[in-house]
């Protein structure tokens, strides 16, 4: 595991920012009818439909934030070249994005994730989530709810977290469409590797706070780019699904915006408290 870094709000990210710059945005989540399949592109969901007819009814409007090829989907601030031009990186979070063109179909993501490892028994596949699964079974008791977010066509942390006696239900647009599960609040929230596939990070992470009960915890397992990384030949790149990357000053950010109070990151493992 790296270096464990915790960030409270308000300690030393940007402090020369203007106090306006830091005014909650309107709330996208509770302005427009929330959409559970905004994990994809806009260009997407005539075809999502037919991969997964059950969100039919929830394809609605999309956020008007992702304008432009070359604005972050997260910040809306001007994104500048990174890599060939296939990535972007956005000026102020620091986050680094595919244009949407470059999006997979809806067709094409679902079968990708297919392919993974998709086995709940597989000893190896138990040992990958354990990061999120240990530290929610050392901050929470069987007694709390938890939501898997995104948890694939095998629920492994929440089959996990069951055989340990846990309450954990689970959601995703492909293999486990149940929107009114979005609907309810959460002591704890887990998305193992979830997060480089959102297509509209900002909205899914305005959401993901608001199902948070007080003092609950979001979980989040995702591989951060820093500058040590060859990029070129990162294998994290190359999965056409990951559409968004994250750095520590996108964690940071993230953690400003929505008003999180905290966050630490270890390794791999990113946990928000609400």
């Amino acid at each position: 595991m790296g270096r464990a870094l915790s960030v409270k709000t308000g300690d030393s990210y940007r402090k020369q920012r203007e106090i306006a710059s830091l005014q909650p945005r309107k709330n996208i989540a509770k302005s427009l009818p929330y959409n559970p399949l905004t994990f994809f592109s806009d260009f997407a969901q005539a075809e999502l439909q037919s991969v997964c007819p059950h969100g039919k009814t929830y394809v609605d409007r999309m956020s008007t934030q992702h304008t432009s090829i070359h604005s972050c989907p997260l910040c809306t601030a001007p994104g500048s070249p990174f890599f060939e031009d296939a990535w972007l990186q956005c000026r102020e979070c620091k986050g680094l994005f595919r244009p949407p063109h470059d999006f997979p179909s809806a067709s094409e993501e679902k079968a990708r994730y297919e392919e993974h490892l998709n086995d709940v028994q597989d000893e190896r596949f138990q040992a990958f989530v354990r990061p999120i699964t240990a530290k929610v079974q050392r901050d929470f008791t069987p007694a709390d709810k938890g939501l898997d977010f995104g948890s694939g066509i095998a629920p492994i942390v929440r089959h996990v977290l069951t055989e340990s006696g846990y309450t954990i239900e689970a959601y995703d647009p492909f293999f486990a469409p149940h929107p009114e599960r979005l609907d309810r609040s959460y002591d704890y929230i887990t998305c193992c590797e979830v997060i480089e596939h959102f297509h509209h990070p900002a909205r899914e992470f305005e959401r993901l706070k608001a199902m948070l009960k007080p003092g609950g915890k979001l979980y989040c397992m995702t591989m951060l780019h820093h500058d040590g990384i060859d990029f070129q030949n990162w294998h994290y790149r190359r999965d056409d699904t990951h559409v968004f990357i994250y750095q520590r000053e996108t964690v940071e950010w993230i953690t400003e915006r929505f008003g999180f109070a905290d966050v630490s990151i270890e390794g791999r493992l990113i946990v928000w408290s609400a």
